[in-house]
């Protein structure tokens, strides 16, 4: 996560794992509040263990405001909807356990 050119290092964001590689037709996505979630994953998943650099506010302050609150929107909506079970609290996946830990 980087703001006005400095690593934020102790910013929620670090470590964050996120899918970025997949062979072609081996994962499938669904638009989930924050960006995308893995919906369907056909193999393993694993991990490159180097950070890459994420200029969130490039595009300025009004429109990250913007975006994080369509995001939160979104994401109220679908958990209103669909409430993850108890369970997924101890799931090893973060795209499962996340949303479980979230629910207050």
């Amino acid at each position: 996560m980087i703001l006005d050119g400095k690593w934020l290092k102790r910013s929620d964001n670090f470590p964050k794992w996120q899918f970025r590689l997949l062979y072609k037709g081996k994962a499938r996505f669904t638009d989930f509040g924050y960006g995308q979630k893995e919906h369907s994953v056909n193999g393993r998943i694993e991990y490159i263990k180097e950070p890459y650099i994420h200029n969130s506010f490039s595009k300025g302050w009004t429109n990250w405001i913007n975006r994080h609150n369509k995001y939160s929107r979104q994401e109220a909506i679908y958990r209103k909807k669909y409430c993850p079970p108890f369970k997924n609290i101890f799931a090893s996946e973060a795209s499962l356990r996340n949303p479980a830990l979230n629910l207050g």
